[in-house]
C-alpha cells in the first residue's frame, strides 16, 4: 500500500493495483493487471512511477492522466523478487529469493540492472532505503539484518541475527 498524492494504492491477491480516492473516500472502479502475485511496491521520487515486485517480475506503473498504467515490466533470470524499494535519488532495490540485493536504475519507464550485494545466506524478505540513499538495510529469512553503504557496495553493520519483528526492524532502521 502507499499514499500518492490524493490516492491510495494497493495491490491484492487477485494479481491488481487498485487506486482510492482520499478525497471521494472511494474506490475507483479499474483495476490494473499486474501480471503476478504483489509482493511489495515502492513509490519513486515525484509521485508519478510505482515499482511493484510481483511473482513474476517487476512492474513500473506510471501515473496517465486520471489513472495509472503499466508502463514497464522486467523479469528477473534465475531469481524471483520477494520485495522492493526505491531511493530519494530513483535508484530500485529488489530483495531476491537468491539471497541477494539487486540494484536497478530507474530511468523513464526502464529498469536497468547494476551489480547485486551478496552477504546474505537466506532469501530477503524486506529492503528499505536510508532518507539520503546512502544506506540501504535488507533483512532475509532467517532473521538477519544487514546495514549497507551503496557507494562501496558492502556492509557497514555486521550482520546479525533478531529474534523479532525482522520487517519492522528494517522499516524503522533509518527512522
Amino acid at each position: 500500500m502507499a499514499v500518492v498524492g490524493d490516492e491510495v494504492l494497493t495491490c491484492g491477491l487477485d494479481d491488481t493495483l487498485r487506486r482510492t480516492s482520499l478525497e471521494l473516500m472511494e474506490a475507483a472502479p479499474d483495476a490494473l493487471a499486474l501480471g503476478g502475485q504483489p509482493l511489495g511496491m515502492a513509490v519513486a521520487p515525484g509521485g508519478t512511477t510505482v515499482v511493484v515486485a510481483t511473482s513474476k517480475g517487476l512492474v513500473v506503473v506510471q501515473r496517465e492522466g486520471a489513472g495509472w498504467k503499466v508502463a514497464g515490466q522486467t523479469a528477473p533470470s534465475g531469481w524471483s523478487a520477494t520485495s522492493v524499494a526505491v531511493s530519494a535519488s530513483g535508484e530500485v532495490a529488489v530483495g531476491g529469493d537468491d539471497s541477494k540485493v539487486h540494484l536497478y536504475t530507474l530511468s523513464g519507464a526502464a529498469l536497468s540492472p547494476g551489480p547485486a550485494l551478496e552477504a546474505h545466506p537466506k532469501p530477503i524478505t524486506k529492503v528499505a532505503y536510508s532518507p539520503d540513499g546512502k544506506r540501504l538495510a535488507s533483512t532475509d529469512a532467517g532473521k538477519e539484518v544487514i546495514v549497507w553503504d551503496l557507494a562501496a557496495k558492502t556492509p557497514i553493520v555486521s550482520p546479525r541475527t533478531h529474534t523479532q519483528h525482522r520487517h519492522s526492524r528494517t522499516e524503522s532502521v533509518f527512522n
